[in-house]
């Protein structure tokens, strides 16, 4: 297996693992990824959610990284994330269409979704024959593939938009916070049209993997070192991890060497 494969699956299964944990030691849904529905009650029914979500994600995390049924857990990961965006965030985004938090927490999910399927895919049924399954996973692992390469011009867009706030958590020690905001904003759209078009797609991968972990490192550990008792940092450095592993995932399943379009 590829190296990209074996680390994109250890950053993404963590990632995802942890965030179950965090529901269940909050009791609470998931930052961004699920967001309570204001039709759903508070109480009794909102921490069943929580709970159903911290478990799945528990366990599907754990299976991945120990390698038992890892597949199934990839497939229950993609369809239990596409149904929090059907269900969660397209309502909301309805609701609230120029709020750039729900965007963010619609593409971030909808990309944890791609990975999770794009896993699937990688992960062979052992069996000599190829079955009609694995080539229904084949297709939904391209369509992860290009769920997640659509969410990433979103990311840049959003750079733009919300520059202030972009350059405003940016560690004080790296100078130009705003040229850096406008940097990884226009990074986004580049890796995701690249993903997309399959120009150079896994040179973008590759490099959006080391950017997403270079965020992981200076800018989200800090920050939750700094604020241990807030769960928004603990979501936001579990997510940026998963969506580090994501980028990884996909650098695996493309060709070192692509044609260049003609």
């Amino acid at each position: 297996m590829d190296y990209s494969i074996r680390l994109g699956r250890v950053l993404y299964a963590t990632g995802m693992g942890a965030l179950g944990m965090q529901a269940l030691l909050r009791s609470a849904v998931v930052p961004a990824l699920e967001p309570a529905p204001p039709w759903l009650p508070h109480g009794v029914p909102l921490l069943v959610l929580a709970w159903l979500g911290g478990v799945v994600l528990i366990a599907a995390g754990a299976a991945l990284l120990l390698g038992w049924k890892a597949r199934q857990a990839a497939i229950v990961l993609g369809l239990l994330l596409l149904l929090w965006v059907v269900v969660l965030h397209l309502p909301a985004l309805v609701a609230r269409p120029g709020s750039g938090g729900e965007w963010t927490g619609a593409c971030e999910t909808l990309a944890l979704s791609g990975s999770a399927w794009v896993l699937a895919g990688v992960l062979g049924s052992g069996q000599s024959v190829r079955h009609r399954a694995d080539h229904l996973l084949d297709r939904a692992a391209r369509g992860g593939r290009l769920g997640f390469g659509l969410c990433l011009p979103l990311f840049g867009v959003l750079h733009f938009i919300y520059i202030d706030y972009v350059a405003s958590v940016i560690p004080g020690w790296i100078p130009e916070p705003v040229f850096w905001g406008y940097f990884t904003g226009a990074a986004h759209i580049a890796a995701g049209l690249a993903i997309v078009s399959g120009i150079r797609a896994r040179l973008a991968a590759m490099l959006l993997g080391v950017m997403f972990g270079s965020w992981v490192l200076i800018l989200h550990i800090p920050r939750v070192a700094l604020r241990l008792e807030d769960p928004n940092e603990w979501s936001s450095l579990l997510i940026a991890t998963a969506l580090c592993g994501g980028a990884w995932l996909i650098a695996g399943t493309l060709p070192a060497r692509q044609p260049a379009a003609g």
